[in-house]
């Protein structure tokens, strides 16, 4: 008998058929979209750093070399359009990955399939039974990842206003632009806070634990190196966000040597990045 006549014939097979077939699609989509994400996130630091370095180099530049300079804003130009690009897929992936659940619960990369863990229920009977489960992250997690989401779609709106004139915003892209950053901000503190209790949670469960063998000491040093990065990475970021809001806001906090300031901190928050994804 096919699959086609058991759904035809059976509607509990059906059910259990469609269920299925959900289950396989959403793991498909988990798993081309982390994988999508990734990407994104290493174009997007690459682009950053070039766009970055042009922005210092036309610091350096004297306004006698016209010539260079216009060179320099032409690149300049076209790093911040293929950024602008570069956050609109990245905001497709992030949706799908909202819609499918990854931003809220742990994800196996490599399959797309939820992580299973256990945890301890009481059954009728008054005892006490483990039974799977998915893991959820933790609430800091899923508020950067919900907050860089808003980040982003707010970021695309400004993009298709600003550089492909799709929208008329006026006297709202300022304003639109700061929220941008805003949520990118409360989304890097957010990171950086979660780091910071992971790493505080690695250290203690270690000397709980005491001694174990070399394979879980290693995964614990390996983690531990990352959410450290991560930590420098989401504090970075943090920075730069709060600079570009003084300076699209109050650039007289930032004195002469605002943009100075800023290029070298995102020159540094996309390499740092970059870093964090490649060997993520």
């Amino acid at each position: 008998m096919t699959a086609s006549t058991l759904v035809r014939t059976s509607p509990l097979s059906s059910t259990i058929f469609s269920s299925r077939m959900f289950q396989v699609c959403g793991n498909k989509i988990r798993k081309e979209a982390k994988g999508f994400h990734s990407s994104m996130g290493l174009l997007r630091d690459m682009i950053g750093t070039v766009g970055s370095s042009v922005m210092l180099a036309k610091l350096s530049v004297g306004p006698e070399n016209s010539s260079t300079l216009q060179k320099l804003s032409s690149l300049e130009s076209a790093c911040g359009t293929a950024s602008g690009i570069n956050s609109c897929l990245d905001t497709l992936a992030l949706v799908s990955l909202c819609a499918t659940g990854a931003m809220f619960y742990e994800v196996d990369s490599a399959s797309g399939n939820f992580k299973i863990g256990v945890k301890s229920v009481k059954n009728e009977n008054g005892e006490t039974v483990l039974v799977p489960c998915r893991i959820l992250k933790s609430p800091l997690s899923i508020a950067s990842k919900v907050t860089r989401l808003a980040s982003k779609a707010t970021s695309c709106v400004c993009f298709a206003g600003g550089n492909l004139n799709l929208m008329n915003l006026g006297k709202h892209a300022k304003g639109l632009g700061g929220v941008s950053t805003s949520l990118s901000a409360i989304s890097s503190a957010c990171g950086a806070a979660d780091d910071v209790l992971s790493i505080i949670d690695n250290v203690r469960s270690g000397n709980n634990e005491g001694e174990t063998s070399c394979e879980a000491i290693e995964e614990r040093r390996q983690t531990l190196r990352e959410k450290i990065l991560s930590l420098v990475c989401n504090a970075i970021d943090l920075v730069s966000d709060i600079l570009g809001l003084l300076f699209s806001f109050a650039p007289a906090l930032l004195g002469p040597h605002a943009l100075l300031v800023i290029g070298i901190f995102w020159l540094i928050s996309s390499v740092l990045n970059f870093v964090q994804g490649f060997i993520g």
